[in-house]
């Protein structure tokens, strides 16, 4: 069975169609990659305490149950969970052999939450996929759907921490950051359906996916409102409030800022709304997703402040790769409303379309892996700023975003023609 969201791009397309032929060669590619990385990673043995350890076993299986709650299938939540983990463990041994040093905590638990998030995206896509289609189409369809988004996360998670070099030339510290993040995502986006393509999927499991999706859809059934211009405006003013407040919270000296703090938030803005026209092929899309980010960015920085954290280029590293995986619930929303729009939709059908079909997994995604790297802030504060700037990027994506982006479209209406405004044939 197709439905609309399978035409246009999001149809699997050749590419797609040889990757999963030859599936079995590409998961052993990347499994013989795996055992490498742990042979090197062995040979080269790091000291990890025993509570360290005792946090990360125990921020899995929080990652494993959030992903089961929201995708209802153990096999799927399980490749979910140790995808990105994956794509860390062959970045880490990547610059073990480069003689790069070790990332610290918040620098490998936010480079996997990037990946986790993406991967927990293109599962639930999978999931509403499956009960449309069998599962291979399934799969096809949906890696055809979330292709774009995600090769946009991998390259904003590899790309956007060397925008720190503007302030910083300490590159053995920036390109580890980058690579552990863009193999994160990246494992993430192969690995997710070319597994779940090998799972078997029962009709109990459809039925509790249907049921948990309806289930979200009710609870986010109210913030339907804000697709409507007059709510839309009012959310978005709340947006600017986030920002004032942040901004002056952080307390940041504009007298004191150089040439080249200008420069590195200038990269990062103009990346992030690159990466937005990127993913929805929309300039009105791209910049409400831009100006989403400005609230989840200040309020990162008041956070920092507030905990009294040192602004060096760790902490300044840590604060990017939190901004990467904010943007991914935003980046695949973004997806989602340009496919609409491209449909010939207006922007507050688009917008009430993809909250009503991808709303909950946006909000899950950032709620579980907050709740994941809870127990990691005993062994550094920073995560705390993760944890914050990622729920705010789940708040912006089901309100903000959609709030800014109706608004823009009441302000800067679109030019149609009479056959598509009123759709005569």
């Amino acid at each position: 069975m197709t439905t609309g969201h399978d035409q246009g791009p999001h149809a699997p397309g050749r590419a797609a169609g040889i990757l999963f032929q030859l599936r079995i060669l590409v998961l052993a590619a990347f499994v013989l990659a795996t055992l490498g990385a742990g042979w090197l990673l062995f040979a080269h043995p790091v000291a990890v305490p025993v509570s360290l350890m005792a946090m990360v076993a125990g921020g899995g299986v929080i990652a494993a149950a959030g992903a089961y709650l929201c995708l209802r299938h153990a096999g799927l939540a399980l490749i979910v969970t140790f995808s990105p983990a994956a794509g860390i463990a062959c970045a880490a041994a990547l610059s073990t052999y480069l003689q790069f040093p070790m990332l610290d905590v918040a620098q490998l638990l936010t480079a996997y939450v990037c990946g986790f998030a993406v991967a927990l995206l293109i599962g639930d896509e999978i999931a509403l996929r499956l009960t449309q289609a069998d599962p291979a189409q399934a799969c096809e369809r949906a890696f055809a759907a979330t292709t774009r988004a995600a090769l946009l996360m991998c390259a904003a998670a590899a790309l956007l921490p060397l925008s720190l070099a503007s302030i910083s030339q300490n590159w053995l510290m920036i390109v580890p950051v980058a690579i552990a993040g863009g193999f994160a995502v990246f494992f993430a986006w192969l690995i997710t359906p070319l597994v779940a393509r090998l799972l078997s999927y029962s009709e109990n499991f459809v039925t509790r996916s249907n049921r948990a999706h309806e289930a979200r859809e009710r609870i986010l059934e109210r913030t339907s409102a804000v697709v409507r211009p007059r709510y839309g405006t009012s959310v978005a003013g709340i947006a600017l409030v986030f920002s004032v407040l942040g901004f002056f919270g952080a307390d940041v000296n504009m007298d004191a800022m150089s040439s080249r703090d200008f420069l590195f938030a200038g990269a990062i803005a103009f990346g992030v709304l690159v990466l937005g026209f990127a993913a929805a092929w929309d300039w009105r899309a791209a910049l409400a997703a831009s100006l989403c980010m400005v609230p989840v960015s200040l309020c990162g920085l008041w956070a920092m402040a507030k905990l009294q954290l040192s602004f060096d280029d760790t902490l300044w590293l840590v604060f990017v790769q939190a901004l990467v995986a904010a943007l991914v619930p935003l980046g695949f929303a973004a997806m989602h409303i340009g496919h609409y729009l491209r449909g010939d939709d207006d922007a507050t059908i688009a917008a009430a379309r993809m909250l009503n079909r991808n709303g909950g997994a946006l909000v899950l995604v950032a709620l579980i892996a907050c709740a994941a790297l809870l127990g990691f802030v005993l062994a550094d504060k920073a995560i705390i700023v993760v944890c914050i700037m990622l729920l705010g990027g789940g708040i912006a994506a089901v309100l903000f975003f959609p709030a800014v982006m109706v608004s823009l479209e009441a302000l800067m209406p679109r030019q149609k023609s009479v056959e598509a405004r009123y759709r005569v044939s």
